[in-house]
């Protein structure tokens, strides 16, 4: 069992799906499925419960949930420790963008 495997997990149960928690950890959905079902093998239990309406949480799965979740919350706060003593900028930056620039651009176009 690994922190990426945790990871995984909590992504899976917060998105709802493989899918959409790949996107979230930024690993490929074949990916996602391998890392749980590495996990799920190594602890010997099913941890989700997969059907038409997504991913479920078997029992055994919500209390692995709990405590994968203290352990991500303290690897956090070792992250963010020491990125202070090294004088480092500490958070999570998210940025998008709008799909404006063809609009923009059709616009500059019509009024040179």
């Amino acid at each position: 069992m690994n922190l990426s495997q945790l990871e995984v997990l909590d992504a899976i149960v917060r998105t709802g799906s493989l899918t959409e928690a790949s996107y979230d950890v930024g690993l490929t959905q074949s990916a996602v499925s391998y890392s749980l079902s590495r996990l799920e093998t190594e602890l010997g239990v099913k941890l989700l419960e997969r059907g038409r309406q997504g991913v479920s949480l078997t029992r055994i799965g919500e209390e692995v949930l709990q405590h994968a979740r203290i352990v991500l919350k303290q690897m956090e706060i070792i992250r963010q420790r020491t990125a202070q003593e090294r004088g480092l900028a500490v958070g999570k930056l998210r940025f998008g963008c709008v799909p404006s620039p063809p609009r923009t651009t059709a616009g500059l176009a019509a009024r040179p």
